[in-house]
């Protein structure tokens, strides 16, 4: 369900294309390298990286919401909403309706879509190929695809690289 900038639902009826698309609280999806890859993020790093992107934004349980994918593998996604909780930000969860590419793909457009700013938290890694950023030094994860969608949707994006744990 989406609502404008006054609280009111947005039925699809309307020409109205919120940028907020919940009153005055930003959108931050945090999204990136799951568990399942051979090289998996460091879970303090990641965790220190996360926090620290809450802090730059200024987040809180009155201001912002938390975007994930709550990847079935686990890693970037479901750390962040587990700060998220700890933290009582609200979060807005997109799960894949099924364990292959194109369920992947689709849930991966819908955070791009509705987020307002997207953080991508993959791995370093000086000679993997990412064929979604078409360029060397960090590990390819859906994360990657997420942050191209949120690009051609006009989203402001970030990619973030930690290091192995």
């Amino acid at each position: 369900m989406k609502f404008d900038e006054q609280g009111r639902r947005i039925t699809g009826r309307e020409n109205i294309q919120p940028r907020f698309i919940t009153k005055n609280k930003k959108r931050i999806a945090i999204v990136g390298s799951s568990l399942r890859k051979g090289m998996k993020p460091s879970k303090v790093e990641s965790y220190n990286r996360i926090d620290s992107i809450l802090k730059k934004n200024g987040c809180d349980a009155n201001n912002c919401i938390i975007v994930s994918g709550h990847s079935p593998a686990g890693g970037i996604d479901i750390w962040a909403e587990d700060i998220a909780k700890e933290r009582n930000i609200p979060t807005d969860i997109y799960y894949s309706k099924g364990n292959y590419l194109q369920a992947f793909a689709e849930r991966n457009k819908k955070i791009a879509k509705n987020s307002d700013i997207l953080y991508n938290i993959v791995v370093k890694s000086p000679n993997s190929y990412c064929n979604h950023h078409k360029t060397y030094g960090h590990q390819q994860s859906g994360g990657c695809m997420t942050e191209m969608m949120a690009k051609r949707e006009g989203i402001r994006t970030n990619l973030e690289l930690v290091d192995n744990g």
